[in-house]
């Protein structure tokens, strides 16, 4: 410092020597650093880079006082973006050559390569920057779209299978049918009944005539032939078929796989239960993976419940993960109908998924915490300048 004013004294013709203004300058400087490199915002790795800028910011500052009062100030906009586009960052197996730990490592290097007392270095870079930083963001952004669509089409699909589930569980457990049926009913019905609510809804005339089919095949396996009702079945049982072919055929289901089930069936209308043995439905039926495990309840009032409830799209949280190191990732969404929270990496790619009362038991246990995003010099100049009029109150 003493050597730059030095130059600056020459230049100008005027004596120039660091004064009580620079002295609390450079005391400013240390502090904002010090909040920086205690805010866990910006990963270590890059803390490390940040720290080789403080020499340079402090020449900075004591050239020009606007970079604490303008917002705008390119050396200022540097810093903040670069601690903006690191806050996703999670380290991958060899750091030093990954894209954006190259790039701001590089600009580093400039920053201290070529300033010496023209700020106009600053402008350039930030102008790299933003155009490295922009092209990253909208290769990230339009991954998040595809993993957005991709999770609710996901969401749509097992909540139509725990639908099909319950119906077909309604209607079959506890009742005694032939094995034949049975597996019919599970492996292929399912199929019709879920593709009629994934397409129509469950209002729809489709899934009213899928459920009413599904009936009448059940209602027609567990009558016996020599009652009223086992007669006018015989009647009935071309439209029954009938039925459950065009069900079929609506789910693109392959007709030959049902073949052998179509004259089984035929041969149990006419000469029922003959060579099957029933069996008793005990077990409920399961389509897909099932619904997920039920998180221990909370009460509504839990502050950690309050805070994983107040989690916005866009937030960005870092999970501390045992062995595998800390997590980030970023909320881009709450999908309905269980509140499922969907988190992405920097790159957009989705990296995790919890409920509200899995969230918050992170937080309790103190392996989560969400990261603040804004501008990384405001909040240091923030918590800096409320520190020093707490001590200035204490006089």
């Amino acid at each position: 410092l003493e050597q730059l004013l030095t130059r600056g004294s020459v230049k100008s013709g005027k004596s120039r020597v660091l004064e009580e203004a620079d002295e609390d300058v450079i005391n400013l400087v240390a502090m904002l650093f010090e909040f920086m490199f205690d805010d866990s915002s910006v990963p270590d790795v890059f803390k490390a880079l940040i720290a080789r800028l403080q020499i340079p910011l402090l020449k900075v500052a004591v050239l020009d006082k606007s970079l604490f009062s303008c917002a705008e100030h390119p050396a200022r906009r540097l810093l903040n973006d670069m601690a903006s586009a690191v806050i996703g960052w999670s380290p991958p197996h060899d750091h030093p050559r990954d894209n954006l730990y190259l790039c701001i490592e590089q600009l580093v290097q400039r920053v201290l390569n070529e300033f010496v007392e023209d700020p106009a270095i600053f402008s350039q870079l930030l102008t790299t920057f933003s155009a490295f930083i922009a092209q990253e963001r909208k290769r990230s952004e339009r991954l998040e779209r595809h993993t957005r669509d991709a999770e609710q089409e996901r969401l749509q699909v097992e909540v139509a299978r725990q639908c099909v589930a319950h119906v077909l569980n309604r209607r079959l457990v506890g009742k005694t049918l032939p094995p034949s049926v049975l597996q019919f009913v599970q492996q292929a019905w399912s199929q019709v009944l879920l593709v009629a609510v994934l397409k129509h809804g469950e209002q729809s005339l489709q899934w009213q005539a899928a459920l009413r089919t599904l009936d009448e095949l059940i209602w027609s396996v567990g009558l016996r032939e020599d009652t009223e009702a086992g007669r006018r079945l015989l009647e009935q049982l071309p439209g029954l078929l009938k039925a459950l072919r065009d069900g079929l055929a609506s789910a693109a289901f392959d007709p030959f796989s049902t073949r052998e089930f179509f004259l089984r069936l035929q041969a149990m209308h006419v000469q029922p239960l003959d060579g099957e043995v029933l069996v008793e439905v005990r077990e409920p039926f399961i389509l897909g993976a099932g619904p997920p495990g039920a998180d221990e309840p909370l009460p509504h009032d839990d502050p950690d419940l309050l805070k994983a409830k107040q989690l916005r799209a866009g937030t960005w949280v870092a999970l501390q993960q045992h062995e595998a190191g800390t997590l980030r990732c970023k909320l881009i969404a709450i999908m309905p109908p269980a509140d499922t929270y969907v988190f992405v990496s920097r790159a957009g790619l989705k990296v995790l998924e919890k409920s509200a009362g899995q969230l918050a038991l992170a937080f309790k246990q103190g392996v989560l915490h969400a990261l603040d995003d804004g501008p990384l010099f405001e909040r240091a100049l923030a918590a800096v300048v409320g520190n020093l009029r707490q001590l200035n109150r204490g006089k």
